[in-house]
């Protein structure tokens, strides 16, 4: 060596792995799990120091999961973070009391009514909790599994309730006050009150107040335009667009508050058709138009802010930190937080993928496909860990419950199974 020598600055790396007694090797050596030791400290993590400069090849593995493995560079006096480390679950188990009694858990449909399962089974029976709710599909239900709708081959809906078992037609109720059930494009239960139903059609979108009895119109289509179908929904406020008819066409945000009652129109419109309207936090929504142009649209301001082009389908974590773009080569990542933070990959089959939905860190992302998911890490840069973690029954959507940390699907078999992601 030369002289003078001069000694080099170690570094550290801190690992937090799901679940916390996974066993943890470096470069091919274990490393004991500290997770136990030092959970007040660390946060149930394992501090790996006094490590020279360098990339090192970190290892987890735990007894009924996939192998996680990561190349993770160590910088001088610096600790290289890895919070969040999930390992996946290498089997789903079948779903328990859904189906009837003595009668296989096997569906060709389901939907999630808070975090609990309804399913639909191979004769179109709507089934919950082993009980038939209904015949055809659930097309919108409320938050605290209180109710909801249903609509059946012949177009005609119905409101279950979940807490009595009794129904209400709700068919004749939409005739009643002049709107078909044929013409509905759009049904959604108010997320911050159970008692509010909003029913879209091309033409107009009303209230109906279960408890009251009362069904409003809030909004009519001007001439020369429709009402769009994707509809947006939060506790406070409702959101749609305004298209209009012949050439390429433009759509116009409208937000209804609830509170006040009142009705605010952009001033400007965007090219194309909406395909996706979808709140990212209050006073902010995200605008997919047909195009695969991203806008944000700040209900304050009235203005749009263009985010990402080619993009086929995003979604926004719960706290409206970050938003995910699925675009036809590649997904983004944008945060509202933090100008630092931004991810791009460019996903293996990138086009065929239909959506995203995050998953309880927002560290991680379900990516879904038509005959599989797949299981992103956003530190996971070289996409080493991006493997899939279900296979699903052809033209079917897994669900995934963030309270329970629980991906439900319908396997090859049609069984509906759930998977059980480490907490």
């Amino acid at each position: 060596f030369s002289w003078p020598w001069k000694p080099e600055k170690v570094g550290a790396i801190f690992v937090r792995a799901y679940p916390d007694s996974a066993a943890i090797t470096l470069n091919g050596k274990p490393v004991p799990n500290q997770s136990g030791i030092f959970s007040g400290i660390f946060g149930g993590g394992t501090l790996i120091s006094d490590l020279f400069p360098r990339t090192y090849s970190l290892a987890l593995s735990a007894q009924g999961y996939d192998a996680w493995h990561e190349n993770v560079s160590v910088l001088p006096s610096f600790v290289t973070e890895l919070k969040y480390a999930v390992l996946v679950p290498q089997a789903a188990n079948p779903v328990a009391g859904v189906a009837p009694s003595g009668t296989a858990p096997t569906a060709q449909n389901f939907w999630l009514a808070g975090g609990e399962p309804i399913m639909e089974t191979p004769t179109g029976a709507i089934v919950w909790q082993g009980k038939t709710i209904g015949y055809g599909t659930v097309v919108a239900e409320s938050a605290d599994i209180t109710e909801a709708v249903v609509k059946n081959a012949a177009d005609t809906y119905s409101l279950y309730y979940f807490n009595n078992g009794s129904s209400t037609a709700l068919s004749a109720i939409f005739a009643a006050n002049g709107v078909s059930s044929a013409s509905v494009t759009n049904i959604v239960v108010n997320p911050g009150d159970a008692n509010e139903i909003v029913v879209g059609t091309n033409t107009r979108i009303s209230l109906f107040d279960t408890a009251a009895g009362t069904f409003t119109a809030i909004d009519r289509a001007p001439a020369g335009t429709t009402l769009g179908v994707p509809l947006a929904a939060s506790a406070g406020a409702l959101a749609w667009t305004r298209g209009t008819t012949g050439g390429a066409g433009t759509s116009t945000v409208v937000v209804y508050d609830r509170f006040a009652q009142t009705i605010a129109t952009s001033t400007s419109g965007l090219p194309g058709r909406t395909i996706q309207l979808a709140w990212v936090k209050p006073g902010l929504l995200g605008v997919l138009q047909s195009n695969g142009a991203l806008y944000l649209y700040d209900t304050g301001s009235g203005q749009f802010q263009k985010l990402a082009d080619t993009v086929t389908y995003f979604a926004a974590t719960s706290d409206g930190s970050l938003i995910a773009a699925l675009e036809r080569a590649s997904l983004e990542i944008f945060s509202f937080t933090s100008t630092q933070t931004y991810h791009r990959f460019n996903l293996p089959d990138a086009a065929d993928a239909t959506q995203v939905a995050w998953y309880g860190d927002a560290d991680h992302l379900f990516v879904d496909y038509p005959n599989h998911v797949a299981f992103l890490d956003l530190d996971d840069l070289t996409l080493a860990n991006f493997t899939t973690v279900a296979n699903l029954a052809a033209a079917t959507t897994p669900l995934y419950d963030a309270a329970t940390n629980i991906l439900y699907f319908l396997n090859p078999a049609h069984a509906l199974v759930r998977m059980n992601f480490p907490s």
